[in-house]
């Protein structure tokens, strides 16, 4: 996808006055002085994925010390649109931010700040816009939970799964481990059975072939690849051999674990054989310098980064995004672009 300029339009105001001066304080030492506490859980941090998350909490502390309530922040690098919500925070500080400045001594100033935040990335902009700005709660509960019941009604049993005790149940996650050629015997295993060990949970430095009993260091040990037809772009191609090894589900409210299935072979049978609906980019990518051989190889298109599973999943939800209402919650579900 080609990098486009774009900022999040509700962080835009017309009405802002870049020649305005206000007094400065002089830079909090203490902000700098040990690492600030940047929690990676609660409902802003964990409400989407995206690299090198910041705590929006943390930053707003260092807002308030830096700039006067009414001042405008500049951020052209800005990622998922943390300096937007740390701007948002600042007016209205929570408990721990308000603790976090007593304790650092930092002379901070809450209050309403205005931000301004570019960003390259079309999915960057996408979720700082929606994040800065969000829809109503309860317009978006009522799109979200017609999307979720029209791609049910299209892919009713794909994440379906047996638990340990013969209850219906569903997927919550999967476990797939490269497959291994010992450098002596050239036999193959996988890195799960070679290494891995739930009771306790540790993963072995060391490869000890089952079959040979040759000894080496996982570092050394080479991922077995495999050919395959390319169901989007019709050629064949190559790709890491990975063997399916065990389900995290859970049932009437229950979180279970258990090894792969042959049951659970015949669904992801099933979805590879069911066709890709055409809303799915046969996209290249670009690598340039930023491809790494040992990563990478055989990653040559956008679809190459999910499961057969997964990617039916994805293009399933984008397909029936069509089916929500435009509303204040629709664009939740509309391309940023």
């Amino acid at each position: 996808m080609p990098a486009k300029r774009s900022a999040a339009p509700s962080l835009f105001h017309s009405d802002l006055d870049f020649g305005k001066k206000t007094k400065r304080t002089e830079a909090p030492t203490a902000l700098y002085a040990t690492p600030l506490p940047a929690s990676r859980t609660g409902a802003l941090y964990s409400a989407f994925s995206y690299p090198t998350k910041i705590s929006p909490e943390s930053i707003a502390v260092f807002v308030a010390s830096h700039t006067q309530p009414g001042d405008t922040i500049l951020d052209c690098f800005g990622g998922s649109g943390t300096t937007g919500l740390a701007a948002l925070l600042a007016a209205k500080p929570t408990a721990k931010m308000k603790e976090l400045a007593t304790k650092l001594q930092v002379p901070v100033k809450w209050g309403p700040r205005k931000a301004v935040i570019y960003e390259l990335s079309v999915l960057g902009s996408f979720v700082a816009t929606t994040m800065c700005s969000p829809p109503s709660s309860s317009e978006f509960l009522k799109a979200a939970e017609k999307l979720i019941s029209a791609c049910e009604k299209k892919l009713p049993l794909l994440y379906a799964a047996i638990d340990d005790e013969g209850k219906e149940g569903w997927i919550r996650h999967a476990i797939w481990s490269d497959v291994l050629a010992c450098p002596d015997c050239r036999g193959e295993t996988t890195f799960w059975d070679a290494a891995v060990t739930l009771a306790p949970a540790a993963i072995a430095q060391n490869f000890k072939c089952p079959a040979c009993g040759y000894v080496v260091s996982m570092d050394e040990i080479e991922r077995v690849f495999e050919t395959f037809q390319d169901p989007l772009t019709g050629r064949i191609a190559e790709r890491k051999k990975r063997v399916l090894k065990r389900i995290y589900g859970e049932s009437q409210g229950r979180k279970w674990s258990r090894p792969a299935t042959a049951e659970d072979e015949v669904i992801l049978r099933q979805a590879s054989e069911t066709p890709i609906p055409a809303c799915v980019p046969i996209a290249e990518i670009p690598w340039g310098d930023l491809y790494r051989s040992g990563y990478h190889k055989g990653i040559t298109h956008l679809h190459h980064f999910y499961t057969a599973r997964n990617l039916l999943a994805m293009a399933t939800i984008w397909e029936s995004r069509s089916a929500i209402l435009i509303t204040t919650a629709g664009r939740m579900f509309t391309s940023p672009a």
